[in-house]
């Protein structure tokens, strides 16, 4: 990835880059400001970061021994599978440690924890409804 090295400094030298691509991966990591296009017409456009967050569904997954089903996590959309509770959030880094001391206090043991952050991928994909290869 040469050229993204050569595209990073030149920008950090204060240049201004447009940068137009079908790949969202390159747009995540290169970018600051994104405009998402769909049928010829702008639908969104904002800070990488702050489109991730409001436009994105991460989630934390949480496994846990002695899980009893408490009305502690009503604030969060969540399931509980095979010793396993999913919570979506759209601030896992935040809601990470409040997660952490409400299910402590239950009883339940944290086995692992993992976090599934949003991508610029997943917001495109709930605003136009497409893939990326369509």
């Amino acid at each position: 990835h040469m050229l993204w090295d050569y595209l990073k400094k030149i920008n950090s030298e204060g240049k201004t880059i447009l940068l137009t691509t079908h790949y969202i991966d390159e747009a995540e990591l290169l970018c600051k400001k994104i405009a998402i296009i769909d049928n010829g017409k702008i639908i969104t456009t904002g800070n990488t970061d702050e489109l991730i967050k409001t436009g994105g569904r991460s989630s934390i997954k949480i496994y846990v021994k002695n899980w009893t089903n408490s009305k502690i996590l009503n604030k969060w959309e969540h399931s509980y599978n095979n010793n396993c509770l999913h919570i979506q959030t759209n601030n896992p880094d935040a809601d990470m440690p409040k997660l952490i001391e409400l299910i402590s206090k239950t009883g339940a043991s944290i086995e692992k924890i993992n976090t599934v952050k949003a991508t610029l991928e997943d917001v495109f994909l709930k605003l136009t409804g497409k893939s990326i290869n369509d």
